[in-house]
C-alpha cells in the first residue's frame, strides 16, 4: 500500500505548494458537486409537486368541459 506521507515529504518545497493549490481547487470542486447534487434533487422535488398540480388541474378542467358539453347539447335540444 502507498503512504502518502512519505511521498509527500519526499517532494521538494515547490512541488508541494503547487500541489496544495491544486488539491485546495479539488476541495472546491468536489464541494460545488455536492451543492449541485442537493440542489438538482430538491429541484427535482419541487418539479415533481408543479407536475402533480398540473396533472390534478387537468383532470378539473376535463369535468368542467365534459360538463359544459352536456349543457350545450341540452340547451341546443331546447
Amino acid at each position: 500500500m502507498l503512504d502518502f506521507t512519505e511521498l509527500i515529504s519526499a517532494l521538494p518545497v515547490d512541488v508541494i505548494e503547487n500541489i496544495s493549490g491544486f488539491i485546495m481547487i479539488l476541495k472546491a470542486v468536489g464541494i460545488m458537486a455536492i451543492v449541485y447534487f442537493v440542489y438538482v434533487i430538491v429541484m427535482g422535488f419541487f418539479t415533481y409537486r408543479r407536475i402533480k398540480k398540473v396533472d390534478s388541474i387537468e383532470k378539473k378542467i376535463d369535468i368542467v368541459a365534459e360538463k359544459l358539453d352536456k349543457l350545450l347539447k341540452n340547451s341546443k335540444k331546447s
